[in-house]
């Protein structure tokens, strides 16, 4: 069986944008492992899981929502990265 969300073409470049980021994660000091490290993961990981839910769902409109959640997630990956720059941070 074959998921909706499968075949968008924006799939594969999100698996690989969630791997950057587990992998980017992992050079987090050890005192961000259970801050921005998971926040990290669990925004980059948003962005997919929302656009499979918004797959499912029967009416176009209910379907933009969920790309609109995902892309708030993709803004937040985004944040995090620009503070795990800031030399004050880290």
């Amino acid at each position: 069986m074959r998921f909706r969300y499968e075949d968008l073409r924006v799939g594969d470049s999100v698996l690989e944008y969630i791997n950057v980021a587990y992998q980017t994660s992992e050079n987090f000091p050890q005192s961000e492992q259970y801050c921005l490290t998971q926040q990290l993961r669990r925004a980059a990981t948003s962005i997919y899981l929302n656009l499979a839910e918004g797959s499912a769902k029967k009416s176009k409109k209910e379907f933009c929502r969920f790309i609109t959640i995902s892309l708030g997630s993709l803004v937040e990956t985004h944040a995090i990265y620009k503070i795990s720059c800031s030399p004050v941070h880290f």
